[in-house]
Order: C-alpha cells, then structure tokens, then sequence
C-alpha cells in the first residue's frame, strides 16, 4: 500500500510501478521484476483520458512501447465488484492489480471495520498480487498511517508512506517515501524520486 495526502503523486507513482511489472524494465530503480505482468489498474478517482495521459508521459520519458495495462473506471466498491473483476483477471492473465483509491473503493465510511475487512477480503480473492493507494489519516496528524479503520494499516502487508516537496510555480516535484511496515521482512530504507 502508498498513502500520502492528495495531490503528492501516489498515482502516478502506482502507474510508475504498473508499468514496470507489465514491462519487466523497472521504472523506479530497484530491479526486482522477475518476469513482466499484465496489469489491472481499477480507478475511483480519475478518468480514461487522465490514465491514458500519464501512461503514455511516463512510457515517452522512459523511451518504451506502453505495455499492457488494463485500465477499468470504477464506481462500484471493489466487494460488489469483485466477480467481473476476477473475469477479467483469468481473461486477459493478468497479475498484479491497482487499487485507486481504498476509501473509494470501500463504498462505506474508511472507519469502518466491517467495511475495511470487506475490502480486504475482496482484495485477497483477486488471487494475484495488488496494491492500494490511499489517503492519510488526519488524526493527530499521524502521516504514518493510512486514513480510515486501524485494519487498513493491520491488514495491508508492506506500506509505503509518501511526502512531496514543490517550490511554487515549478514543475519537478520531489518525493520521499518511508516504509512504515514490512510483515516479511525488516523496513527497507527511504527512497526519493524526482518527478517532473
């Protein structure tokens, strides 16, 4: 999981991540895709036009042919969703997935623990490997946390905290991302990107 406030570059960021499995050519440095996968990026938040946009940026910048991301504009939460999304998953053999964004895919207040544990549990019968992009928790001002039920910091297995720096009226942004949990294995260290 990523979580950061709005407007820090966590999409940008999962479609960054997107392309490297569908590619095998990692875009963010660590070198650690195996073999590449198709991907499903299921998204709350924007439109086709947006994705569309940012994909074919990212794939210009890195001078590579857009791979095969499949992209799927959601209204739906991700519990109700679950059975036409598996359909496409054996369909296209897909096998990472993007969740953008776990509020809104949670359809239910991100308090709530029923509602977070329905999320989860829709996640895990995908049968592939997926990541959730979500916001910061306002309580306290805690930014180690994701926002909504302690079960979205519980359940998630590896999160992945994200903070922006940008000077006014510049278009590079920098952003840093800490690992705040690791369930099989130790914290790994702190990385910084330069987006532009």
């Amino acid at each position: 999981m990523i979580f950061a406030d709005g407007g820090t570059g966590k999409s940008v960021f999962a479609l960054a991540v997107s392309i490297s499995i569908a590619t095998g050519q990692s875009l963010i440095g660590d070198g650690l895709i195996r073999e590449p996968k198709p991907v499903f990026y299921l998204d709350w938040e924007t439109g086709w036009e947006v994705h569309a946009e940012r994909l074919a940026a990212l794939c210009r910048a890195e001078g590579i042919e857009v791979p095969p991301i499949y992209y799927q504009p959601m209204t739906a939460s991700l519990a109700e969703s679950v059975g036409a999304i598996r359909k496409r998953i054996a369909q296209h053999g897909i096998g990472f997935v993007v969740i953008d964004s776990l509020g809104a895919a949670r359809a239910g207040e991100p308090e709530s623990a029923e509602t977070t544990i329905r999320l989860f549990n829709a996640g895990r019968s995908l049968g592939v490997p997926w990541m959730g992009v979500d916001h910061v928790t306002k309580a306290y001002g805690d930014k180690t946390r994701p926002f909504g039920s302690t079960y979205t910091h519980n359940f998630a297995r590896l999160t992945w905290g994200m903070e922006k720096v940008q000077e006014e009226g510049e278009n590079d942004s920098y952003v840093v991302l800490t690992n705040h949990k690791s369930n099989n294995g130790k914290l790994s260290n702190r990385r910084a990107y330069r987006m532009e």
